[in-house]
């Protein structure tokens, strides 16, 4: 392609060249003194001519033949160097008696001014005025009209000027060009022409077409195989169907000319490398600008474009093009592109179109800081593949901000405002692995809308704040999408929904004050995640609705009326998660066979876990302190409740027939005991009679407890910011230490936030220590890589029973990496930042042991103690 580009210009600039040389080698070699004088035609002098061919015939090169007002009806050839002027404009007429070309020049350095010229035969080689191979020639001040095929026609010839003309109401064309190359075309009023206003053809090269007036032909210029023309200031109106027409020209420049009333103002096909700049164009019918059939890297620069019917910039089968600042306002479609590969949209600003920017069947786009507002829609991608949409303004859109619809895959939305829409970003119709990542979502009805089997998508990073509906909106079977480490905030219905979709995974939002739902699943939601999330100041934390087999876990749901609700839903997991400060924590209506495991509910207003309805649901190690009511089974039976803490002032209320212990089973109970079997209540005081760590007096216990728990947890410092590592390192050896006192008189075990990283080469070893991270090792407990989880759990770690000396400081100790370690990979142990435990402090070393320091008011480990009086 590139070798046929080369040809092309080579045989252009070859082709004008050998037109200057050969014109100009009679100048060259003359060089006889030249005394002009004038000859007249018509008038009333004594030895004027009659006729202009007789005065031309009688001329020497550089005479000038004067001719006075009248009609000459001849066919005047200029075969030497004159100045052929008439009188006036208007009154000068030469009619060539519908035969022929009026006037015919053949000489170079030829001037004719101030005539009428009209009356040419009808061949396509016929016209008013003729030039033929010559050069340095001007035309200007004339009239040329009604003649029955081309107004003026230039062939094989170069640096010829045509200006402030009236080149009208010719058959064909006002000016057509063959093979001409450095003419300027300026100031002429050309219009009502039945073709062509001008028309390259052919090798017409290097022109310059400015300043005219061009309107009311059927086509104002056209360029078929004509390069590195400049068409600049001119002013064209009501052409019936282009302003301008390309086919198969390269190079040229079109610039700051007004296009207006056209059926299609500019028009490529097949033409390369063209410029179109600051040119502005109002009123079309159908489109402003149509590149179509592989025109190519052409770039559409800092036009304005306004009022136009249908599409201000059309781009169909043709790549790498660039589009850039420019203002495209009240049209169907402000710029599309169709079946078009490698299109640059940049910078450009669109209002008041029905759509802003959209693509079809389109790929490897970019469309980058646009300003698409006050569309129908502002950015729109119709199975379009790959494309990048980043820092874009899509604001104030009757539907979407930004829409990819029907198998529109692998696109990048990034860095996106995106305001006050209906939807801000919306994905219909089976749309898959796209990126939406970073962008600000506000105020719009829906904030980012994911619906029709749309799958696979990513949503991360946004900021989704102040939505009049969903802030995000996933429905109608979209499946497997992630999203994740949002900013979810102040809509005025749910931050998140998922209707009748599956295998999503929402993890790691923070989702604060919507007005209804921090999450909600509904209508039959299955097999989707939750976790990770932090929810606060929402009606329902999370709302799971008619929906099965959903993972929620890890959440921080707190500052909610409810922090996780339940409704006619079945087969859920509820695990690790806090639940604070809500006024109830967890809320089950009509939902069993559920589980609800590890979670810490705490300072609930009214009730930590209510369950209504609700039966066959099992309800384990979960801690539930600081409450009005810890649990109440309201009209709920066959529910398994053991292995709990319970520390509230009304630890349990059961108006059902449910299962408050297991059989008694050897296995670490919450509280550090060697048994399962019920659960720890506060308020028990029944004794353990043989030591194995369950009540035998005093039960059944509360709502039905035969193996209440004794022991107790006794410190608890479980905020969590991030992990400190224990590992080999180039600038030394990194350990953890954390002191505590304990308020009981024996330690069973205690539990750390642990978790590996990479492929540790050494065990994890946890010591139990006294008085300092070097002093009196009490116990040493050591695992091997692959018994530590990968993600963040509570890691248990079973001391022997210790009993404790009163007021003594004691010490968990991560110590460093042995020697011989070689890579860095290792642990990780949770800290949280200010002094969460007033009773001890955060220790670390990072030169193997050597010195250990310690923060008592910066940072704690994230740690619980169990134990026993």
């Amino acid at each position: 392609m590139g070798g046929k580009f080369l040809m092309k210009k080579v045989t252009v600039i070859s082709i004008c060249f050998l037109l200057m040389l050969v014109s100009w080698i009679p100048t060259i070699l003359s060089d006889e003194p030249v005394f002009a004088t004038t000859l007249y035609v018509g008038g009333t002098g004594a030895g004027n001519y009659s006729t202009i061919q007789s005065a031309i015939d009688a001329a020497s090169s550089g005479d000038t033949v004067f001719v006075y007002n009248g009609t000459y009806y001849e066919n005047v050839i200029v075969n030497k160097t004159i100045d052929l002027i008439g009188e006036d404009k208007f009154g000068t007429i030469i009619h060539g008696n519908n035969n022929g070309d009026v006037v015919y020049v053949t000489s170079s350095f030829v001037n004719i001014s101030g005539f009428m010229i009209q009356g040419s035969g009808f061949g396509h080689v016929d016209a008013g005025l003729e030039f033929d191979n010559v050069h340095h020639c001007i035309i200007e001040h004339n009239v040329i009209t009604n003649n029955n095929f081309n107004g003026i026609r230039i062939k094989n010839s170069h640096n010829n000027t045509i200006e402030h003309n009236d080149i009208l109401n010719n058959s064909y064309s006002g000016i057509a060009l063959r093979t001409v190359c450095s003419t300027k075309i300026t100031n002429n009023t050309i219009s009502n022409n039945d073709y062509m206003g001008i028309d390259f053809y052919v090798f017409s090269n290097n022109n310059a077409i400015m300043n005219n007036s061009i309107h009311n032909n059927t086509y104002g210029i056209g360029l078929n195989s004509a390069d590195n023309n400049t068409i600049k200031y001119n002013n064209f109106q009501n052409n019936d169907i282009n302003a301008i027409r390309f086919l198969g020209s390269m190079n040229n420049v079109i610039s700051s000319n007004y296009m207006n009333t056209h059926d299609l103002a500019l028009r490529m096909h097949s033409s390369r490398v063209n410029t179109i700049i600051n040119n502005t164009m109002t009123n079309n019918t159908n489109h402003s600008i149509l590149l179509y059939s592989s025109s190519n890297r052409n770039e559409i620069i800092s036009n304005t474009f306004n009022m136009n019917n249908n599409t201000g910039i059309y781009i169909r089968t043709s790549s790498e093009n660039t589009i850039i600042n420019n203002t495209i306002k009240t049209s169907d479609i402000g710029i599309k592109i169709v079946f078009t590969n490698h299109t640059n949209i940049s910078s450009n600003y669109l209002l008041n179109n029905d759509f802003g920017i959209y693509l079809e069947e389109s790929l490897n786009s970019m469309v980058t800081a646009n300003n698409a507002s006050s569309n129908n829609v502002g950015i729109y991608l119709l199975s379009s593949n790959n494309t990048i949409i980043s820092h874009n303004q899509a604001s104030f859109n009757t539907f979407s901000g930004i829409n990819l619809w029907t198998n529109s895959n692998n696109n990048s939305i990034s860095n996106n405002r995106v305001t006050n829409n209906s939807q801000g970003i919306s994905l219909f119709e089976e749309c898959s692995q796209n990126i939406i990542e970073g962008n600000n979502v506000t105020d719009n009805l829906y904030g980012i809308d994911i619906e029709g089997a749309s799958t696979n998508n990513i949503i991360t990073g946004n900021h989704v704040i102040k939505n009049f509906e969903a802030g995000i909106y996933i429905i109608l079977n979209s499946t497997d999408n992630i999203i994740v480490n949002n900013i979810i905030e102040q809509n005025n219905d749910n931050g998140v929904s998922l209707y009748y979709s599956h295998f999503n995974s929402i993890t790691g939002n923070l989702i604060n004050n919507n007005t209804h739902n921090g999450i909600i699943l509904h209508s039959n939601a299955l097999n989707n995640t939750i976790s990770d999330n932090t929810l606060k100041n929402n009606e329902n934390g999370i709302w799971v609705y008619h929906s099965m087999n959903t993972t929620v876990r890890n959440n921080s749901a707190s500052d909610n009326i409810r922090g996780i609700r339940l409704d006619n839903s079945h087969n859920n997991n509820l695990l690790n998660n806090i639940v604070t400060s809500n006024f109830d924590g967890i809320y089950f209506s009509s939902s069993d066979y559920n589980i609800l495991s590890n979670n810490n509910i705490s300072l609930n207003v009214q009730f930590g876990m209510h369950l209504y309805f609700s039966s066959f649901n099992q309800i384990y190690r979960n801690i539930i302190t600081g409450l009005d009511t810890g649990i109440f089974l309201n009209y709920a039976s066959n529910n398994t409740v053991f292995d709990n803490y319970f520390s509230n002032l009304n630890n349990a209320w059961d108006t059902g027939d449910n299962k408050w212990n297991i059989s008694k089973t050897e296995g670490i109970n919450i509280i550090g005991g060697s048994v399962l079997g019920g659960n720890y209540w506060s308020d028990y005081t029944g004794t353990d009679l043989d030591g194995d760590g369950l009540g035998d007096t005093n039960i059944p216990f509360g709502p039905g407890d035969y193996l209440p728990l004794t022991g107790f947890l006794d410190l608890n410092q479980s905020v969590f910011d991030r992990g400190f590592p224990i590992r080999h390192a180039i600038d030394g050896d990194w350990a953890g230490a954390q002191n505590y006192i304990p308020t009981v008189n024996m330690i069973t075990r205690v539990e750390i936030s642990m978790r590996k990283f990479g492929t540790p080469e050494f065990n994890l070893t946890v010591e139990l220590r006294e008085d300092h991270p070097q002093g009196i090792l009490l116990d040493t407990k050591v695992f091997t890589p692959d018994e530590v989880p990968s993600s963040w759990e509570w890691f248990n770690i079973d001391f022997e029973d210790v009993t404790v000396t009163p007021d003594t400081e004691y010490f968990i100790v991560c110590p460093p990496a042995p020697s011989g370690v070689t890579t860095s990979f290792g642990y990780e142990w949770g800290y949280a930042f200010g002094n969460q435990y007033d009773d001890g402090a955060f220790w670390f070393t990072r030169d193997g042991g050597g010195l250990w320091r310690d923060l008592p008011t910066m940072y704690e480990f994230v740690f619980r103690t169990f134990g026993y009086n």
